[in-house]
């Protein structure tokens, strides 16, 4: 291991820089995979990762031995239950109604229906 960092927002979730790429674990630690939570990009792999670190609370880098630097924005696990009629904070405990509900907390914005046809 040459570096880690734990998520800003979620103390359970650790990333680590290895001399084969990047790993993650949401459990503290107990479990590590690749970069789960990164969409379609699986991070660095077969290749050093030297130093880890947070650009504000939203991204993190990776900085590689000669592959130059990766940036990821780890997406926070947002729950959606059209049942709940509780508070909703969009945990597993409380999830929100609605899709449209959740997008705020992942920093989306919904598409317009008109945009969401042309794509």
């Amino acid at each position: 291991m040459n570096t880690f960092r734990f998520h800003p927002a979620d103390s359970n979730w650790v990333y680590i820089g290895t001399d084969l790429g990047a790993l993650s674990s949401e459990d503290k630690g107990q479990s590590w995979s690749v970069m789960p939570r990164f969409g379609d990009i699986e991070g660095p792999v077969n290749t050093e990762v030297s130093e880890l670190f947070w650009q504000g609370s939203d991204y993190l880098i990776a900085a590689t031995h000669g592959r130059g630097m990766f940036r990821a924005r780890p997406l926070k696990i947002v729950y959606v239950d059209v049942a709940w009629n509780g508070a909703e904070d969009g945990s597993q405990a409380k999830p929100f109604n609605t899709i449209e509900e959740a997008w705020p907390q992942q920093g989306m914005t919904p598409l317009s229906p008109s945009r969401a046809a042309s794509i």
